[in-house]
């Protein structure tokens, strides 16, 4: 009499998974942006001018806003103007402050 030969078959504590599945991207709903360019001014003096700065969204529309594209705006070069040249902007004064003029609203 021959006696049965025992199968063992090893556990897993997960099921196997194939690999495409295991490292597929997770979306998400949050927007990624390129870096900010350098800031730009439109006028050399006055305070007249307005920097800005721009970034470009690089993720699907989806996770934007409406615009593709966000932007910061500032005063710039409040100093100012040189002789022959308005002093300030229309609508500015000139004031000291710290030892040095300035242009301010």
């Amino acid at each position: 009499m021959t006696t049965p030969t025992k199968r063992v078959v090893p556990k897993t504590s997960q099921p196997t998974v194939p690999a495409t599945k295991r490292t597929a991207a997770i979306p998400t709903t949050q927007p990624f942006y390129s870096d900010w360019t350098a800031w730009s001014c439109t006028e050399s003096c006055g305070g007249c001018g307005i920097e800005r700065r721009t970034r470009k969204c690089l993720s699907i529309p989806t996770s934007c806003t409406e615009e593709t594209e966000e932007f910061n705006d500032q005063n710039c070069n409040q100093h100012p103007c040189p002789f022959g040249k308005r002093t300030c902007c229309v609508n500015y004064r000139l004031e000291q402050m710290k030892e040095r003029f300035v242009c301010i609203p």
